[in-house]
């Protein structure tokens, strides 16, 4: 058994994604927003200390557990992200379900999925509820595809008074500025943009609120998979691209759920010419009968729009190794054996550590900031202890601490909630590709 001690709502997420029945979450501090808590894994709170905005309780089942000291007060929560979408496949669960009564699902930091049936598509009826398909008769013309909702809690305080003014009362300046301000409030933590003046890292695909949309749904999609014995289409997950087209978001006032507004992301494909041209095609004809087909970059794009974040980080080393490979291959005594491993003047094979910071030639065209230093001491050991244990994770040893002494622990929670291997590759990785050409 296990005790993790709490400050914050960061904290609770991820001593909830750790704990183990027989645990205990003890929350010292801090005002939560919706509190999930895991079947066996006792929860408690210092009272006069804490509150929470909701608590779901029971999440997984069987197995004892006590909440003791909650105090719940609603306004922590001040806005709900409530986002709709279509499935490109049906769910086989066997469950009543409906919108008024939908089957739930919870994650860490409260995100709440809900399955809201199988819609079937058919030439007579278009869009209609129906229960699970089977391969039977009618099954590919009706068509059977999941609609779920995803609702996200926040502390955003969002004036929806303003937000949903006529254009005649917001006509004048001051009134328009300020309407303008609460919808870019909504921007950024749907698309990561807020207006002019307030930008995420460009290399972000969207705001937290919707990073956690589709970390939700993808994490489920996982787990349904595995328990239904479902193939690969429902497992790989959707990427970014699939999850935004044709989907749709309402943020409501939590104090009073009908101040609503609505934001329809109508995604479609962007091109940067109208037409493919004869020529064109005869490029695309070559391409199809030619290797490779999918460069090493295209196949790091692939698994961070689609958070498969270990598969993102090996393939990241890899574009960094070959690089570093590459560029030392013939310098100060390196060079490339027979098996195409880099070894030393005394036939050594050279750790990627060496590689990277030690290396006498790349320490003369590199000078490495603090936070490239950190990013690249942590991508190395993220793929170092996925080769070893399975784990996305970083332990700050004494080889990145030697490198980097600013580096911290990450755990694999930690790793997907701050998005850190987005940071590895664009702020890390690249940087250093470009001064290797």
């Amino acid at each position: 058994m296990k005790e993790y001690t709490v400050p914050n709502p960061y904290s609770y997420e991820e001593a909830m994604w750790l704990s183990k029945p027989g645990d205990t979450i003890r929350i010292t501090s801090g005002d939560y927003l919706v509190l999930p808590t895991k079947a066996g894994v006792n929860i408690t709170f210092e009272k006069g200390k804490t509150t929470c905005g909701s608590i779901w309780a029971g999440i997984g089942g069987g197995g004892d557990s006590t909440i003791s000291g909650a105090t719940i007060n609603g306004l922590n929560i001040k806005t709900w992200f409530s986002f709709r979408k279509l499935l490109p496949f049906e769910l086989r669960l066997k469950v009543s379900t409906g919108e008024n009564h939908p089957l739930p699902f919870c994650t860490p930091e409260g995100c709440i999925l809900e399955f809201l049936g199988n819609k079937s598509i058919t030439p007579e009826e278009g869009m209609v509820m129906g229960p699970p398909q089977y391969l039977g008769d009618g099954y590919h013309a009706r068509r059977p595809k999941a609609l779920i909702r995803i609702r996200i809690p926040s502390d955003l305080d969002i004036n929806f008074s303003i937000l949903n003014q006529s254009e005649k009362d917001s006509a004048e300046t001051e009134a328009a500025f300020a309407k303008m301000d609460e919808e870019n409030k909504i921007h950024f933590a749907i698309d990561g943009s807020y207006g002019l003046g307030k930008q995420q890292p460009y290399f972000l695909p969207c705001g937290d609120i919707m990073y956690l949309a589709l970390w939700t749904l993808n994490r489920f999609l996982r787990r349904y998979g595995e328990i239904a014995g479902a193939d690969k289409l429902t497992r790989e997950g959707l990427s970014f691209s699939h999850f935004k087209d044709g989907l749709y978001v309402a943020v409501f006032n939590a104090q009073n759920t009908q101040q609503t507004h609505s934001y329809q992301s109508s995604y479609v494909e962007s091109f940067q010419s109208t037409s493919i041209t004869e020529e064109d095609m005869h490029i695309i004809q070559e391409k199809m009968v030619s290797a490779p087909d999918y460069t090493l970059q295209e196949h790091i794009e692939f698994f961070l729009d689609r958070l498969h974040y270990h598969l993102a980080t090996i393939s990241i080393q890899q574009a960094l190794e070959i690089s570093l490979d590459n560029f030392l291959n013939g310098k100060n005594g390196y060079k490339l054996d027979n098996d195409d491993y880099l070894v030393n003047n005394r036939r050594n094979r050279v750790s990627i550590w060496h590689k990277c910071f030690d290396a006498t030639p790349i320490k003369s065209v590199v000078s490495f900031t603090d936070d490239q230093k950190k990013y690249l001491c942590e991508l190395i050991e993220a793929r170092n202890n996925i080769t070893h244990s399975g784990h996305c994770e970083v332990d700050a040893n004494d080889k990145s601490k030697s490198r980097c002494a600013s580096i911290q622990p990450f755990s694999e929670y930690k790793i997907y909630r701050e998005k850190r291997p987005w940071y590895w590759y664009y702020e890390g990785v690249l940087p250093l590709l470009e001064k290797l050409k």
